[in-house]
């Protein structure tokens, strides 16, 4: 038995390693593929694998379990919880020196930008800096939180400790512009995650450009 985890993180001769042996395992074995992105795996993998998802669990004691976890009995798990969309591995990730103040930093940034106080170029090298993988994780968690908070109001966003701050960024942009932002960045976590090699800089600096971009009041 193997198991293979982050399983939408292979290259491309690493999937087609693997889907040569998806086609003609050998007897007796067993292959696990752990994903939290499956979109992201080839269709031919997809298509030759027996899907299982498991739903979170979340209430009371999986809020304690966070708590004993990161040692804390003042954390506010639910929050981190919802942030981390009830995985409670990444919500102690989430608890940690970098997890939340990265976040701010990158709202903070947002709303630098709005305010015409921040520098694309100059954002975009200083993100990149910070980890690229981290920054479009936050980026992807915020989008998700900017569509909730257009179409059901600032209560909706997981991000409840910062609801203000996303109801303003949220304000003077469509429901068209969030759904390109929320697009750009699942497309720009494929490139650096798949059998690419792009300029990250590049690619945040994409998104701080249409993120300036002019307001939509349509939608």
């Amino acid at each position: 038995m193997a198991v293979i985890l982050s399983a939408e993180t292979m290259n491309r001769h690493a999937a087609n390693s693997l889907l040569k042996t998806l086609e003609e395992p050998p007897s007796h074995s067993q292959l696990v593929l752990v994903s939290h992105q499956p979109a992201l795996l080839p269709v031919t993998i997809r298509s030759r694998c027996q899907k299982l998802e498991l739903a979170p669990r979340t209430g009371p004691e999986t809020e304690a379990w966070v708590r004993e976890q990161v040692q804390d009995s003042q954390v506010d798990a639910g929050l981190l919880l919802a942030i981390a969309g009830q995985a409670p591995l990444t919500a102690c990730e989430l608890a940690g020196d970098e997890g939340l103040t990265l976040r701010n930093r990158v709202l903070d940034d947002l709303a630098a930008l709005d305010e015409k106080r921040q520098d694309a170029v100059a954002l975009a090298d200083q993100w990149n800096k910070l980890g690229v993988h981290a920054i479009h994780e936050w980026l992807y968690r915020l989008c998700t939180d900017f569509i909730r908070c257009r179409l059901l109001g600032p209560d909706a966003v997981a991000n409840q400790d910062r609801g203000e701050q996303i109801s303003h960024l949220t304000a003077h942009r469509s429901l068209r512009q969030l759904i390109d932002y929320y697009d750009r960045t699942v497309n720009n976590q494929y490139l650096l995650t798949g059998p690419y090699s792009p300029n990250s800089a590049v690619l945040l600096e994409d998104f701080i450009l249409h993120w300036q971009g002019p307001g939509d009041r349509q939608l």
